[in-house]
């Protein structure tokens, strides 16, 4: 699929096309992607090694939306409570504020779809409750990157 970016000026909102494939030389433990996005909803694709996890956190403005594209994901919650465990084509909806932590469970690599409804109003803000420095590196790519 070709990025495609429509507007015009009788529209306040443009069309975004986007494409995630993984990286083949992927060298951070995860990465980021971001697909599309606007002032009420963004879309991002999660690309986790084997054996790799994000940091325990939570999204102050923000619904998330995830399902598995590749691989075998594992949520959990504070103090490592299991939320659940996910294969492909499985999802799970977190509500804003919700402490979790998602990790590669799989021996393949962990691929993740992203969708975040942002609440009016309200700061989009990430907070993380544990150290970045203790889960490694993210690579963070913007537009069509793979």
């Amino acid at each position: 699929m070709a990025s495609n970016d429509t507007a015009s000026s009788s529209q306040a909102r443009r069309i975004q096309t986007f494409q995630f494939e993984k990286r083949a030389r992927q060298t951070a433990s995860r990465a980021e992607i971001k697909l599309c996005g606007n002032e009420q909803i963004r879309g991002t694709g999660h690309v986790i090694l084997p054996g790799e996890s994000n940091e325990l956190h939570y999204e102050s403005g923000v619904d998330e939306f995830w399902m598995v594209l590749a691989g075998r994901a594992r949520f959990c919650g504070s103090g490592r409570i299991l939320i659940g465990e996910f294969g492909v084509n499985d999802g799970i909806m977190i509500p804003r504020n919700t402490e979790y932590l998602i990790e590669n469970i799989g021996p393949g690599i962990l691929e993740l779809i992203q969708v975040a409804a942002i609440h009016r109003g309200s700061e989009d803000k990430r907070v993380e409750l544990a150290k970045a420095a203790d889960r490694g590196q993210v690579a963070r790519y913007n537009g069509r990157a793979l």
